[in-house]
């Protein structure tokens, strides 16, 4: 590996450091000691589903509900969320998070835009974040967590960093869904936009997004709670002040640096 390569990596080693340690007292993610791969190309055939669940809630009795046929003729944008229909997609949603169910109704409202998050200064208000972390250049957004949750193999997303692409957003392409058997899951992907090396990850506990791309000169780093968030170059990011208690996400492999305390 080059010396380059070298750098980029320490500081988004250091970037992913910082910015789950915003979040990590109450929602932390653990996404260390990954297990085996999710099955997400399930489509098993299942009962009638929820139709007036939340996306992360629990199943509850007496609640209205729409046959298979129905929900797949929900819209959405069926152009770059290409890897299932509707509704065994929302069976393998429900696979990947045991005990939870999906409003179809709402799956389908979140996959209608195919862009990854927009973004929103004014979320930056209500971000535990001091003045300078808000005035550092990284950009405010926000976004529907359902639409991460969704996502397949297969499936095509755009991620709005023009600072990477001035000309339109990156272009990302789900590759593969991992479960750390922890409640967290994590969606790897690459960049239809470069040649070269690249990675795009985002992992997903109960409440928090931590995720990042990688293009060939610089590093991303992207943070969201529940709907709203950031995305900053990572060498914004760069501090050397002590980080306690922090999580480094996992890398390509699936291996996580854990703690640092």
């Amino acid at each position: 590996m080059t010396l380059p390569k070298l750098a980029l990596l320490g500081i988004a080693v250091v970037a992913a450091i910082g910015i789950a340690a915003y979040f990590a007292r109450d929602n932390a993610l653990d996404p260390s000691q990954a297990k085996a791969a999710a099955d997400v190309n399930s489509t098993q055939a299942g009962p009638t589903l929820t139709a007036s669940q939340t996306g992360m809630s629990s199943a509850a009795a007496g609640t209205p509900s729409l046959s298979r046929m129905e929900i797949d003729r929900l819209t959405y944008n069926t152009a770059s969320f290409k890897a299932a229909p509707l509704s065994a997609r929302l069976d393998t949603m429900s696979s990947r998070r045991p005990g939870r169910s999906f409003d179809p109704k709402e799956v389908a409202e979140a996959l209608k835009s195919d862009k990854a998050w927009e973004v929103d200064a004014s979320v930056a208000a209500k971000l535990p974040l001091n003045d300078e972390d808000r005035k550092d250049g990284r950009a405010f957004v926000r976004t529907d967590p359902l639409k991460i949750e969704a996502l397949m193999p297969g499936d095509e997303m755009d991620l709005p960093i023009y600072e990477a692409k001035a000309s339109g957003p990156l272009r990302m392409v789900v590759d593969r869904v991992e479960d750390d058997g922890k409640g967290n899951l994590t969606w790897y992907g690459h960049l239809k936009d470069f040649q070269t090396e690249n990675q795009v990850s985002f992992t997903r506990g109960e409440n928090l997004i931590v995720g990042g791309v990688t293009v060939p000169d610089k590093n991303y780093v992207i943070q969201i709670h529940d709907n709203i968030g950031w995305v900053a170059n990572g060498f914004t990011l760069f501090k050397t002040k002590a980080i306690d208690d922090a999580i480094i996400p996992p890398d390509e492999g699936g291996h996580s640096g854990g703690h640092r305390h």
